[in-house]
Parts: C-alpha cells; sequence; structure tokens
C-alpha cells in the first residue's frame, strides 16, 4: 500500500471576502490529515489591508500611523484569527503558515510559489465580467497564467 503524498497549498488571501473563501475552500475541500497550508496575504496598499483587517475582525477602525512591520504582524494575528474559525468548522489537521508581504499581489503571488513549491495554488475570485477584468486586470487570471504550479480559482457561489 502507497502512502498518500503530503500536499502544501498555497492560498493567496486578499482583502476581499473571496479571499476569506480561498481559506475556506482549502480547509474544507482540499486538505487532508497531515498537509501543509500556507496562507500568503499581499498587500498593495495600507487602504486594502485594513478593509482586510474590517472584513475579517469586524472592526472598522485603521491605524494610520502603523508602522510596516507592526502592519503585517496585525495582518497575519488576524488571518490566524480566521483560520481559527474555520479550523472549528472543518477539523483538519494540518501545519498552518501564515505570511504576509507588500507589493503587487499578481508578482508577489508567483515569486512566493517559486520559493515554497506548493502542491497547488488557490486564489479567489472576484468573478469580474471579461470586459472589467480586461480592463482592471485580475490577479487571479495572472496567476493561471504565469504559475509554474496548477492553480485552483475559487469563485464566488
Amino acid at each position: 500500500m502507497t502512502t498518500p503524498t503530503r500536499k502544501k497549498i498555497l492560498v493567496a488571501a486578499d482583502d476581499s471576502e473571496h479571499g476569506v473563501r480561498a481559506i475556506e475552500f482549502a480547509f474544507a475541500t482540499l486538505a487532508n490529515d497531515g498537509d501543509d497550508i500556507v496562507v500568503l496575504n499581499v498587500v498593495n496598499s495600507p487602504t486594502s489591508a485594513f478593509d482586510f483587517m474590517s472584513l475579517v475582525s469586524g472592526t472598522p477602525e485603521a491605524n494610520p500611523t502603523i508602522s510596516a512591520d507592526d502592519f503585517q504582524d496585525v495582518i497575519k494575528e488576524e488571518t490566524r484569527k480566521l483560520i481559527k474559525t474555520v479550523q472549528e468548522t472543518h477539523p483538519v489537521r494540518v501545519q498552518v503558515l501564515v505570511h504576509c508581504r507588500n507589493g503587487d499581489p499578481r508578482h508577489e503571488i508567483l515569486a512566493f510559489a517559486d520559493e515554497i513549491e506548493p502542491t497547488f495554488i488557490v486564489v479567489g475570485s472576484h468573478g469580474r465580467s471579461a470586459l472589467k477584468t480586461l480592463m482592471l486586470g485580475s490577479v487571479s487570471a495572472y496567476v493561471v497564467s504565469h504559475a509554474r504550479y496548477p492553480v485552483l480559482v475559487v469563485r464566488r457561489p
């Protein structure tokens, strides 16, 4: 009998409900006991990070004087709280690592994936129309097109 392969799942979470949905999907559908889930938050600007904190914590206040390092620590802590909540509903025994980077999410997700060599990448989709995607760009479309690893896009229901 062969031993199942341990997966390393990279979940790219952003400052939207779609990023949260990607985390939930990874736990509920993809992960098995013994797998690794690596959650990456990429902060494009302080505003988007505060939007993320408001979404996961329910607190709309922001502190514009926070340092970049402290800011990343806050994002990581809020993500850990979200993951703990998700794990209560989907009790899979996995190792979870949380990382936060600043920059363009498209490039940071791909660079981080090359560093950790995941089994696959999970990204959320905003479900934009083709025209809006063409005009605004899409992180998920970019990652699908340029990643060296399989990518799963979690769309809204």
